[in-house]
């Protein structure tokens, strides 16, 4: 059986690239998101009230670019979510309000997720976060060794991070 390499792969709605990039995600999420916003646009030269703006924005804009954010927004670019937050301002503008950015989206669905996995016996993750507990009485976790920035931005270390920062506070 012969296997084709390919440089570019859609799985599950998310683009896979040959380079552990999210380069192309992030290309095809603004394709999407522009012309959604366009749609946006045009409801507001129609005088569509800003409630229904809104609802539109959470359900088809906000919607595409939130979908799988905890997997690929740690290792995007700062180009990658500039480009990305162009787009939330510019619908936030439209709308009249401002929305939350990638970052901040990002960082609240991370703290969703690890209160999920610090919640739920049975999740793999888990024991492996119960297990790195500083056993000092700080209620901290223990950061696994990183040796690439890629790792360094990945969901373990950066919800353990997270999960710091709320501890110490």
């Amino acid at each position: 059986m012969e296997v084709e390499r390919v440089s570019s792969y859609k799985y599950l709605g998310v683009h896979l690239n040959d380079s552990l990039t999210w380069g192309d995600q992030v290309d095809a999420l603004i394709k999407k998101l522009n012309s959604r916003l366009y749609c946006l646009n045009k409801m507001a030269s129609f005088n569509v009230r800003t409630s229904i703006m809104d609802i539109f924005y959470n359900a088809t804009i906000c919607g595409v670019w939130r979908y799988c954010l905890v997997g690929w927004g740690g290792n995007a670019t700062g180009t990658d979510r500039d480009r990305i937050d162009s787009i939330i301002r510019k619908a936030g503008r439209v709308i009249g309000d401002p929305q939350s950015t990638v970052e901040e989206i990002y960082v609240c669905l991370l703290q969703n997720k690890l209160d999920i996995v610090w919640n739920d016996h049975d999740h793999p993750l888990h024991c492996y976060l119960h297990d790195n507990i500083i056993t000092r009485g700080t209620g901290r976790l223990r950061l696994p060794p990183m040796r690439t920035n890629r790792h360094r931005n990945s969901f373990i270390p950066r919800a353990i991070r997270l999960y710091n920062d709320n501890v110490s506070r």
